[in-house]
């Protein structure tokens, strides 16, 4: 018995002095790594911005940039790194962006994605559809094929980076958004719709005596697991501080960001139009009218038939949208509407933007 515990201690103690050398060993590394991504990021900025005779390293909302000056004090260039989330996690990138807010340089740092497919980030060819941009341009690049969700996260990521790199280093290059005083909204209920990883997060706030008091998420299609997370939590924290820009859900920071811009554009200019609660079908003259909706893409167009007062027929015109949702909803929703007698249905499951978009569009055809 003696024996046996004099191993076992002896087994302990290499244990722990393997354990304590592979700590060292990578606590050591990750400061090399460190300490060469910093010296390359320097060496990109030289390169890029010649003209730059000053470099100074600036920390700002919780980031850190390398930004270069001409020898009159000018901004010329900024250079800091960006993050995203991708089909495999983390995806860090540098981003070089000149003084007039222009994307010149996107170079990847680390990232996990599938070899082959989401790696291709790493391609010259792929990166250099960034070039040039600013955060007000359109980033819909061209995907990499089989690599969706690697695509969609690189192209939010680094519009969203940029944005927040240039508010924290750019001086006026790009203004933030303006402030909004609740306390002078008018009473009701405000649409509007905001970007997470995918676009199309909708959002309905109702404002009561000067304050919100609901949050409706209405559509996403972010990965369900995180944007069922952000919409669980974000409203309430809204609701709760009565601030518009919160905390975002941990490990949603996309669907989190796209619910928050959803409700600030809701009430943006303190008014757009309240909400227009159901519509009297009953008092809809008779007559075929025409209407366009928007779901994951503009371009939805029906045709609907109204006859003593209800609507006794819905066609579906046209539709841009994925043809295996769009189908889905093209076949349910229109037949829920003439059952129900009301433009506000259930989704067809799975398919929410092509449903939304055709609802959209009866109601509009009906408004006229």
């Amino acid at each position: 018995m003696k024996e046996v515990i004099r191993l076992a201690v002896i087994l302990m103690v290499i244990c722990a002095i393997s354990a304590g050398v592979l700590a060292y060993t990578n606590d050591v590394t990750s400061q090399i790594i460190e300490e060469r991504i910093q010296k390359e990021k320097i060496e990109l900025l030289q390169r890029l911005f010649p003209i730059a005779e000053k470099l100074e390293d600036l920390e700002a909302d919780g980031r850190t940039a390398t930004v270069g000056y001409d020898d009159q004090g000018n901004l010329v260039g900024i250079l800091a790194e960006g993050k995203t989330s991708g089909y495999g996690g983390e995806i860090r990138f540098n981003l070089a962006i000149d003084g007039e807010g222009k994307l010149v340089s996107l170079t990847i740092i680390s990232h996990s994605e599938t070899a082959g497919l989401g790696s291709k980030i790493e391609d010259e060819s792929y990166r250099q559809q960034f070039v040039g941009k600013t955060v007000d341009d359109d980033f819909d690049v061209d995907n990499i094929s089989g690599a969706t969700v690697t695509s969609v996260a690189m192209e939010n990521g680094v519009q969203a980076e940029m944005e927040a790199i240039l508010l924290a280093f750019g001086g006026d290059i790009i203004q933030g958004p303006a402030e909004i005083d609740i306390t002078t909204i008018p009473d009701g209920v405000y649409t509007g719709e905001g970007k997470g990883l995918m676009p199309g997060i909708k959002v309905e706030v109702t404002v009561e005596g000067g304050k919100i008091t609901n949050i409706e998420v209405l559509a996403g299609e972010d990965t369900p697991e995180y944007f069922n997370q952000a919409k669980a939590q974000i409203p309430k924290r809204i609701v709760e501080q009565q601030e518009l820009e919160v905390d975002a859900a941990s490990g949603a920071t996309f669907s989190s960001k796209g619910i928050m811009e959803a409700v600030r554009n809701a009430l943006q200019g303190a008014a757009g139009a309240p909400v227009e609660r159901e519509l009297d079908i009953s008092a809809i003259p008779d007559g075929v009218y025409t209407g366009e909706g928007k779901g994951l893409k503009p371009g939805i167009k029906v045709e609907v038939t109204v006859e003593g007062g209800k609507i006794t027929n819905i066609e579906v015109l046209a539709g841009e949208d994925t043809p295996e949702y769009f189908n889905q909803a093209k076949a349910q929703v229109p037949k829920r509407i003439i059952e129900e007698q009301s433009v506000q249905v259930d989704a067809a499951s799975g398919a929410t933007f092509s449903s939304k978009g055709i609802m959209d569009a009866v109601k509009n055809a009906l408004q006229q």
